[in-house]
């Protein structure tokens, strides 16, 4: 059998909302494990809920749930590049990257 997808990386903007908290339960939910389908989200960071949680080098991290304002990371993303450009609560310094 031909296989469609090899190797597939999606860029997402790594929010646990619509489209994106759609495409995370696809990519959990993955029948096929020899294909998987690699996401990567991109964020500002002064948006991410509780990121003084996330600011830690050389371990994993339990990530809580969202403070008001602050929006949760999708879990289902392989790996998350953030923004700092020095704002608290502001979109849109992700899309100048």
């Amino acid at each position: 059998m031909h296989r469609l997808l090899e190797d597939v990386w999606i860029l997402t903007n790594v929010f646990n909302i619509s489209i994106t908290k759609l495409l995370g339960e696809i990519n959990r939910t993955n029948p096929d494990s020899s294909q998987p389908i690699h996401f990567i989200g991109i964020a500002p960071w002064g948006c991410v809920s509780s990121v003084e949680q996330l600011d830690v080098h050389g371990t994993n991290v339990i990530y809580n749930k969202p403070k008001t304002d602050e929006t949760l990371l999708e879990s289902n993303h392989a790996h998350f590049i953030f923004i700092d450009n020095d704002t608290k609560h502001e979109y849109g310094s992700e899309l100048e990257f």
